[in-house]
């Protein structure tokens, strides 16, 4: 799968960002060779002008379930024509699509306004 096939919903605005969830699951035994086949990826977004926010969340009691919110400045749209797109995702889905257990869920969300907040750990 490339990410340059992921529909996009069409009802954002072109100066409007965006969220992007992603949820996977792998074998717990491949973890830390995803984690390692991923890092690459994560270092090059975060670079990103665009990528606003990202953290990654696992599962305690299911070490193989990953999700990850990251937010864009850019909509829908934009990240699937410009950034999902880049060069930097072709090796990390070489390496790791044998891995997932199920299809990687995408979600496309839209901030709530007034319901941000975010401090320093």
């Amino acid at each position: 799968m490339t990410l340059d096939a992921v529909p996009y919903p069409e009802n954002f605005s072109p100066e409007e960002g965006c969220a992007l969830q992603v949820t996977i699951r792998v074998a717990p035994g491949d973890v830390d060779a995803w984690f390692s086949a991923f890092r690459p990826v994560w270092e090059a977004c975060v670079a990103e002008e665009e990528c606003t926010f990202w953290e990654m969340y696992r599962d305690p009691d299911d070490p193989g379930l990953l999700t990850w919110i990251e937010h864009w400045s850019k909509n829908p749209e934009w990240m699937v024509k410009h950034q999902l797109t880049k060069e930097y995702y072709a090796e990390y889905f070489k390496v790791t699509e044998a891995m997932f257990l199920q299809p990687r869920e995408i979600r496309w969300l839209r901030r709530v306004s007034g319901y941000s907040a975010g401090k320093r750990e």
